[in-house]
């Protein structure tokens, strides 16, 4: 094999170079590389960040999935949703799409959602997320009759 140098940057640099305030929603699956790009997310704060977290690597180097949990949990964000892809021979999913947003439990995150009401109601609701919505909603006092309306066919 060989080895190619690239000139890499990190979104922070790239959003501030472009003048860009807010990064409401982060899609990551660059084959064990999430880790380093999230840290170098700076200060922005995602509405809602979508990973695909390698359970099993097939590549060298890769760090273990809890530390991708956990610097995700230093950062004040919680999983909502997960769906195992691929499989081992075990018929273990070897990578898992997880979705991530704002530990609503906490100041930071209930600040960071009720600042974004609008943008984090209509991202979870994209993203089929309407029973934890509903839930989040409740539990910051964020009261909207549409969001009560809706219901959720796929799992009821």
């Amino acid at each position: 094999t060989n080895t190619l140098e690239v000139d890499c940057n990190t979104i922070n640099n790239l959003l501030k170079k472009e003048d860009q305030k807010y990064l409401d929603y982060l899609k990551i699956d660059t084959q064990g590389a999430e880790l380093n790009i999230l840290k170098g997310l700076g200060a922005y704060r995602p509405l809602i960040i979508k990973i695909e977290a390698h359970i099993y690597s097939m590549y060298e180097g890769v760090p273990s999935w809890d530390k991708l949990l956990n610097y995700l949990y230093d950062l004040n964000y919680i999983a909502i949703d997960w769906k195992g892809i691929g499989g081992h021979n075990t018929r273990i999913p070897a990578e898992i799409d997880m979705i991530f947003i704002p530990n609503f439990d906490t100041k930071e995150g209930e600040e960071l959602i009720k600042l974004n009401k609008e943008k984090f109601m209509s991202l979870l609701l994209i993203f089929g997320q309407i029973n934890i919505l509903k839930v989040i909603m409740k539990r910051i006092n964020l009261h909207n009759k549409e969001i009560d309306k809706i219901q959720d066919f796929y799992f009821n």
